[in-house]
């Protein structure tokens, strides 16, 4: 709890040893929160949820919820104003990169989270497993928040961060581009350059439509006619002029981890 006047114990020197534990918890919880112990996972508070606010889950396949958590259940996973939701029962991971778990491989970890509002906190060492986070939740259960930090710590509430520091981080995994419009440059290819490179080459979720310059819609570009890289879309156009490009009002690219 944040230090408070009221907890001075009445008649008792200001150096008791019950006021001093008083500063020095205080001590501690002030230099988490000026981030003298950072997070080390990303989207921990689970705000940043690009791919809507209600998912449907599914027990055969990972599905990324809030960004960077990826679940596997039935039913569906729902952002409210505390957290994550779930309707049925569901296992929740996160999965680390290879080169940030690199960083903690071996050392003694705390794992601290809050589930319905009860804290939980798990100390241990990093053995060799990227994946850091995995616990079940029952139906009508709400994630609050998860904190990863590196020694043995005891966090009681979630370590803040500004939202678009957390977007910008997760744009490496994910990222939500909406009214897309791209105009044909040379040898019918139309690029649209990405302004965070990303893990991967991303998978394109969502539809690019190609029109000519006068508004003609000439239908979805397939699958085929779409290539990734970790800094650009390239998307082949079919007409054999300039007056041509490619549109669409929302799509997903995405390139998290489902091993």
């Amino acid at each position: 709890m944040a230090y408070n006047k009221t907890n001075w114990v009445s008649g008792v020197t200001p150096l008791s040893a019950s006021n001093l534990n008083k500063i020095e918890n205080e001590l501690e919880r002030l230099s988490k929160l000026g981030g003298g112990a950072s997070n080390l996972l990303i989207n921990g508070n689970l705000k940043v949820w690009l791919r809507g606010d209600s998912i449907a889950i599914n027990s055969s396949n990972w599905t990324y919820t809030a960004e960077m958590f990826r679940c596997k259940g039935n039913g569906t996973v729902t952002k409210v104003s505390n957290g994550l939701k779930v309707s049925g029962s569901t296992q929740i991971q996160y999965k680390m990169e290879s080169n940030d778990y690199s960083v903690i491989q071996g050392k003694t970890i705390s794992l601290s989270y809050s589930k319905n509002g009860v804290v939980t906190t798990r100390t241990f060492t990093a053995a060799n497993n990227q994946i850091v986070f995995d616990i079940t939740l029952s139906a009508n259960d709400v994630l609050n928040w998860v904190v990863l930090l590196i020694g043995a710590s005891v966090v009681d509430a979630p370590i803040p961060e500004s939202y678009a520091l957390t977007e910008l981080k997760c744009a490496r995994y994910c990222q939500l581009i909406e009214n897309l419009w791209v105009r044909r440059t040379t040898n019918n290819l139309a690029k649209h350059f990405l302004p965070v490179h990303m893990r991967v080459a991303p998978t394109v979720i969502g539809t690019i439509v190609q029109y000519s310059m006068a508004g003609t819609d000439w239908g979805t570009v397939a699958t085929s006619g779409i290539t990734t890289q970790t800094n650009q879309i390239v998307v082949m156009i079919s007409g054999s002029t300039a007056d041509w490009y490619v549109a669409s009002e929302k799509i997903i690219l995405d390139a998290q981890d489902y091993a």
